[in-house]
Order: C-alpha cells, then structure tokens, then sequence
C-alpha cells in the first residue's frame, strides 16, 4: 500500500495567509474547443474578479483562501495517488481482489437520517487510509464552523469570463483544467430546451399529454400531441426550502418544431410556498426567473439524486459490498466486477461528510435545502426507487421517448443506448463461457448469496421485478446478465453522466444556479467558490477507464484466452465508437460521452 499523506491543518491556514490577493496570477486561456467554449481569455476579466473578491470583507477572503487550501491539500492527495499508479497499470492501478471480512451496516449508524441504504463498515484493507479518512471530517468541520457561503458578501458576476477567473484561481487551475462553457448556453435564451436532448439534464424530458396543458395558453392540438413533452418536477415542491429561497419543482412544457427542427419551451407551470400555481410565458418579465427554477431543480436532482443516492450509494455501493462479502476473491464474477467495484466503499464512506456531515456541509450549504430537508428528500426517493430508472432501454421508453417525431434527435438517449450494448454483449459473453446452463448457475452457491442479499439490501424489491424470475426464487442466466450490465453501465455512463459530465454544467451557476433567492439578486461570490471546491475534489484525477480494459481477466485460468477475446472485443467496440465522435464535428462538445473518459467504478 502506498504511504499516506498527513493533513497538516497548521501549514494549510498559514499557507493561506500568503495567498490572499494572489490566486488570481498567472490565468492562462483554456484550450478551445469546436464546440465547447474557452473561458478566461479575455484578459481584462483577471482583473474585474480581483476586484470583486477585494471588495469582500477581509475575514470572507482569509476564509475563501483557507477553504480554496484545504480543497487542494485533498486534490494533492489524489494526484499524489495518481502518479503513484501510474509507475505500473496491472500492480498499482487497481489493486487484486483479496478475501476479507465484511460487515453490512445502514447508513443511519454513521450519524445519517436516511433509511434504506447501506454500505459495509469498512472498506477493503487496500482502500484505508487514514488521510482518505481524516481529511474529509477536517473540511466538514471547517465549513460547519466558518461559512464561506455569506450573503452579505459581493454576488457574482453575469460575465462567466469573470466567474470563471473567482471560482478557478491559479493554484486551483495547476491541478485540474478550468471547465468549458456549454456550447447550449451560448447565444440561446431557453436554457431548458437547450439541456433537454443531451447532457447531464437530458434524462428527464418526457412526453406530456392535454392534462399537462391544462389552465395554459398552450393549446392541446392532438395533430402535434407526438411533438409536445414536459420535465415535471413537481417532486420537488414538495420539500421546504430554505427561508429566503425560492421553492423549487414545476414543470415546463416544449414543443419540437417540425419545420425549424428546434425544440423550444412555451410555458412553465409553477407552485409557490402559498401553494398558489400559475403559469409563465416566453414574453414575460419573469421568465428567466422561472426558468432559473427548473434548471435549479435538474441541478439538484442530478447531484444529490442521479450522482449521489442513485449511483453511489444504492447501485454501486450495495453492490461492491455485498460483491466483496459473497464472492471469493478468484471467483470468476468477483475478477470480473472488480475493476467496477475498486475504489467505490472508500470514496463512499469517507467523502460523505464532505456532503452531508453538517447543516453548513457542502449539499445544504449549495442548494435549496437545508440539512434535514436534504435528508427528507432522499428517504423520499429511497422509498420510491425503481431499479428500471437505471436501465438505459426501460427508462426511455417509461419517458415515452423511444419514438420520435420526424427530425428530431436525442443524442442522450443514442449514446446510453450504444454503450449498453456494448456492455450487454460483453456481459453475455463472460456469462456463457462460465454457464453452460441453468444448472451450472442454480448450483454456484456464492451466486445464490450474492443475489439473496442484493433482494434484501437494494429497496423496494426491486432486484426481483427487474430480472424477473417469475415463479423461481433462485438467479438465473438472463437475470444474472441483465444484472450485471445495469451495475456496469450504472458504475460507469451513468455516473458520467451524473457527476463527470456535470464539470462543465455545475460552475456557470448563472445559467445552472444551485438555488434562487427570492430577491431576484445573484447568488453569492461564496457559494461559487463552494461549487468550485466541491468539484475540485469530486472530478477523478486517477481511475481506470474502460478503454484500459479489465487487467484481471485473460491472465491464468482454464478460460485465460477466452477471458482475452472477451475482453479485447469489449475493447475495439469502445475504440471504434471512440474513432467515430473523434472524427465528427462535436468531438469537442461537452455532452459527448469519452471512452477514455469513463471510468469503470464510481471512485470519485
């Protein structure tokens, strides 16, 4: 095991106090993109943003520099690791799957009001450290007793040239590269419809019938009825916000334009604290306001929701543990899954307080909702989970939009779709060269256990529904194939799609506010340095990606050379979709999905 970092919070604060007034030196120009656009090269915005955060109070900007020295003390700590691994890909990278004791235990006994979910008490041997532990619990304690989030403090600015030069000083820049602006904020107004068909926000556009048009100015006109789709929040407005904020929820209305071929927004329906709902235009004075709202309500769901309860703790987390309780370490699953599940129970367990280990931790202090009502929010979906949101194939067609009106795309949903069959035909494969039959799978007890307990630890009984056994109690071979595809494309495109991709979405709180205050003013300079922070220290700075391939397969074993066949097929398909976008002209757009990009666990 690598030698772990010591947190030294002395040298944090005193290294703090010489970067006050400095961190905004040195701004270089971010690479341009075909698509995407470079920000920070305007040269003039290094000094507009110096001059804002000059005229915060001195206490906000010695605290903003302690904070910004923290968040990059866990960044070094990544790299660190990261150059570590890079001395050799199949020793170091992702360490063998051990035999090892462990315990299940709910998320409720380390101090969270959530019930449902679980993680094991500790993860593996060769995932502890005692930095990876500390470090998190330091900064939760830090944000606790010194906000940094002040709304006494400047607000930010509308120029993202100048929002980017305050969230990414020149320290924090030498050790992740500043994001791209979307190409769908640029020069377009309705950013709803601009992030509705691809992206991180493109899962919840679905089809809207006449009841959804009801006391609008839109008309229902049944010859346009497979144009017309909603992105209903209305979940949302069911949580309290905080005091001066905005109440989330709402649902838009869009119409996809036969003849322009553009998918536009034509109202939105909105329910305010007095329960009072009305309906916004287009044309009205509000109407960036509303849209702020929705877009709010997409950037909440998708990270405290999409990312963290769905991906990480109730798919990824549940499954690694219970992977690594039932499966001896050379079981032929266990080499399988374990690229997909290294790294996962570390970055559960010890980031989470970064999170929600407080009522100022990051999740409360960002958006809408305090700490209890965070919590609420969750437990709510936790008892209405439903495993098909999961499945790229299911989820679609439940949003009705597996059939489209002429001439108009979803690149969201083609891409999803693209890599799950790649992953199911890999899957497939490895499940037939080790099952010849139904009794080869009924007889392999750590099979039977693992599944038992997947029944019993994922909510709802959503595991049965999904593969679907009918009558038999016991796992078969389609189910067992469809079960891992799900774990593998959830572990991986979902989570890029979730967290990896939000990097280019979350920053420009502008046009993706975390939260809207009621007073129609910005949100403040601190909340902006907080999202900065929290990506800096969420982005993966070190992972296998799936063009690396799977180093335990294809290495000794009755089936070495199958095993390699199998995987190097899984490989060229990723290739050779990768050579495809490369050479298309959105290869630089920011909602394109990488291969090389993916990584194959949710280990950041």
């Amino acid at each position: 095991m690598n030698k772990k970092r010591v947190f030294d919070v002395s040298t944090m604060i005193i290294a703090a106090f010489t970067c006050v007034g400095t961190e905004l030196q040195g701004m270089a120009p971010a690479q341009a993109g075909k698509a995407a656009v470079a920000v920070l090269s305007d040269n003039s915005a290094f000094k507009e943003a110096e001059n804002i955060i000059n005229s915060a109070s001195y206490w906000w900007q010695f605290k903003s520099s302690v904070f910004n020295a923290a968040f990059r003390s866990a960044r070094e700590g990544q790299v660190d690791k990261a150059k570590k691994e890079q001395l050799g890909y199949d020793q170091d990278s992702v360490y063998p799957p051990q035999d090892e004791a462990v315990t299940i235990i709910p998320y409720s006994t380390l101090g969270y009001n959530l019930q449902g979910v679980f993680t094991s008490k500790n993860p593996p041997i060769d995932e502890q450290s005692f930095f990876g532990k500390v470090s998190p619990k330091i900064i939760a304690g830090l944000l606790n007793t010194f906000h940094l989030n002040d709304d006494n403090q400047p607000k930010i600015p509308n120029d993202p040239q100048v929002l980017a030069a305050i969230m990414w000083p020149k320290k924090h820049r030498e050790l992740l590269a500043v994001p791209e602006f979307p190409p769908e904020f640029v020069n377009r107004t309705d950013r709803i419809a601009g992030c509705a068909l691809s992206g991180p926000f493109a899962g919840y556009i679905q089809r809207a019938d006449s009841s959804d048009l009801e006391g609008s100015k839109v008309l229902y006109d049944a010859a346009l009825s497979n144009n017309t789709f909603k992105i209903d929040l209305g979940v949302l407005g069911s949580i309290t916000p905080k005091d001066h904020l905005m109440r989330l929820g709402g649902k838009a209305i869009l119409r996809h334009n036969p003849d322009t071929k553009q998918l536009n927004t034509l109202a939105i329906q909105y329910t305010d604290k007095t329960q009072y709902t009305s309906w916004f235009y287009p044309s009205d004075d509000k109407w960036s306001k509303y849209q702020d709202i929705i877009m709010a309500g997409m950037s909440t769901d998708t990270t405290v929701i999409r990312h963290l309860l769905n991906t990480h703790m109730i798919i990824a987390g549940t499954i690694s543990a219970l992977t690594n309780k039932h499966f001896k370490a050379q079981h032929p699953l266990r080499r399988f899954l374990h690229p997909h599940t290294a790294g996962t129970l570390s970055i559960n367990n010890y980031n989470i307080p970064i999170l929600l280990g407080g009522k100022n931790t990051m999740f409360p202090a960002l958006f809408s909702f305090d700490l209890e009502n965070t919590l609420n929010y969750m437990q709510k979906y936790v008892e209405n989970f439903q495993m098909s949101k999961m499945d790229i194939y299911e989820d679609v067609e439940k949003r009705g939009m597996d059939q489209l009106p002429a001439g108009m795309v979803y690149p969201y949903a083609k891409q999803g779709k693209m890599f799950w069959d790649f992953i199911r035909q890999y899957t497939t494969e490895y499940v037939d060269l080790y099952y010849k039959n139904e009794e080869s799978i009924t007889q392999d007890l750590q099979v039977q256990a693992w599944y038992k307990a997947l029944t019993e630890y994922i909510p709802n009984g959503q595991v049965e529904s999904y593969v679907n056994l009918g009558a038999s109690s016991m796992l078969h071979t389609n189910g067992l194939k469809k079960l891992l595809t799900m774990f593998i494309y959830t572990d991986s495109i979902e989570h890029y799609h979730a967290g990896v991709m939000t990097y280019n979405y979350l920053p420009w709180i502008n046009q993706v506010p975390p939260h809207v205050r009621e007073d129609g003013e910005n949100i403040d300079i601190g909340t902006a340095q907080l999202m900065a922070n929290v990506l800096l220290t969420t982005m993966p700075s070190h992972a296998l990606d799936l063009l690396d391939g799977n180093p335990f397969l294809g290495t000794k074993g009755d089936y070495e050379t199958e095993e390699m066949i199998i995987k190097e097929r899984f490989r060229g398909s990723l290739i050779e979709y990768r050579d495809l976008i490369n050479s298309a002209e959105k290869k630089e757009s920011t909602a394109a999905i990488w291969p090389s990009k993916v990584m194959q666990s949710v280990n950041s």
